[in-house]
């Protein structure tokens, strides 16, 4: 096995446009302004998807104080038998499903 050869500064440069959209600079492609707008809107999307996570875990923290018990909805089967379950969270998954779709619903409309 031979040493790599090493790469000088605009080679690498070059390297990172390239994982941007796949096209560099130089051919006209992603402008720098571009690249600071597609970075600052991922770091809106990951903190709002920090936000989210943050209260998920909040709302499984206080799961057993809410009103209702996700996972014993009306529409979630439960089967028990000898050495067999059956478990089938119909009604949370159409709860959590509804939730999320006026969730993402909302975050469209911007």
């Amino acid at each position: 096995m031979g040493r790599r050869p090493r790469l000088s500064r605009s080679v690498t440069s070059s390297i990172s446009w390239k994982l941007c959209k796949g096209l560099t600079p130089a051919s006209g492609g992603i402008q720098p302004q571009e690249y600071n707008i597609v970075m600052e809107q991922m770091g809106r999307l990951l903190i709002v998807m920090g936000i989210v996570l943050a209260l998920v875990g909040f709302l499984l923290v206080l799961g057993p104080r809410l009103p209702f018990r996700l996972g014993r909805l009306p529409l979630d089967f439960h089967y028990q038998r000898d050495n067999f379950t059956f478990y089938f969270p119909l009604g949370t998954s159409i709860l959590i499903s509804v939730l999320l779709t006026l969730f993402f619903g909302l975050l469209n409309r911007r």
